[in-house]
C-alpha cells in the first residue's frame, strides 16, 4: 500500500494560488504506525479502568479580598487496589476538597495522603469498592532510548487525540 502525503505550499509571491505538492510515504511507514497504533489502542484498553480525573478546590481571595472558591484539576491513574492515587502535587496542593472521577462515571470523594512540590508528585486516596490499579511494568527492564508513557498520558478520546477523555 503505498500513501502519499499532500502539502499545500505558497506561491512565492503569494498571490497566486498555492501549489499542491505530493510526497511518497516512506518505505514500510504505514506499516510502522498501524503497529504504533495498535500498540497504544491495547495500552489504552488495559489502562482506561485505572486512569481518573481529579477536580480540586481551593481556598482563595478575590481580587476585592472576599473568600472566594477556585477550580483545577488533573487527571492520576490508581496504583494499588486499596485506592491510592498517583497525581502531580500542583493539582491537588492546597486543595480543601479533591473529587475523582473514573471513565465510567463513577465519582468519590479523595483525600490526600502525601504531597511532595520538589518532585511534583502526590499521592491521594479514595475509598472505593472493586476499584482496578493499573498493571505497572519492571523499570529495571526498561532499555535506553525505549518509549515509556504514564497511564494518564495513554488514555485518550478517540475523536480528539490531543484531549483526555472527559
Amino acid at each position: 500500500m503505498n500513501r502519499e502525503d499532500t502539502f499545500l505550499t505558497p506561491a512565492s509571491n503569494y498571490s497566486e494560488p498555492a501549489v499542491q505538492v505530493s510526497v511518497p510515504d516512506a518505505p514500510g511507514e504505514s506499516v510502522l504506525l498501524d503497529a504504533y497504533s495498535n500498540a497504544v489502542i491495547s495500552a489504552s484498553e488495559k489502562i482506561s479502568p485505572s486512569v481518573v480525573k481529579i477536580d480540586v478546590a481551593q481556598a482563595g481571595r478575590s481580587r476585592s479580598g472576599e473568600p472566594h472558591e477556585r477550580q483545577g484539576g488533573g487527571s492520576g491513574f490508581v496504583f494499588t487496589p486499596d485506592g491510592l492515587i498517583l497525581t502531580n502535587s500542583h493539582v491537588v496542593h492546597g486543595a480543601t476538597r479533591i473529587q475523582v472521577s473514573f471513565s465510567d462515571g463513577h465519582r468519590f470523594p479523595a483525600h490526600t495522603i502525601g504531597d511532595d512540590p520538589a518532585t511534583d508528585l502526590a499521592v491521594i486516596r479514595i475509598d472505593a469498592p472493586q476499584i482496578v490499579a493499573a498493571p505497572l511494568g519492571d523499570s529495571q527492564k526498561l532499555r535506553v532510548g525505549q518509549l515509556a508513557r504514564l497511564p494518564s498520558e495513554i488514555l485518550m478520546d478517540s475523536s480528539t487525540p490531543s484531549r483526555p477523555a472527559w
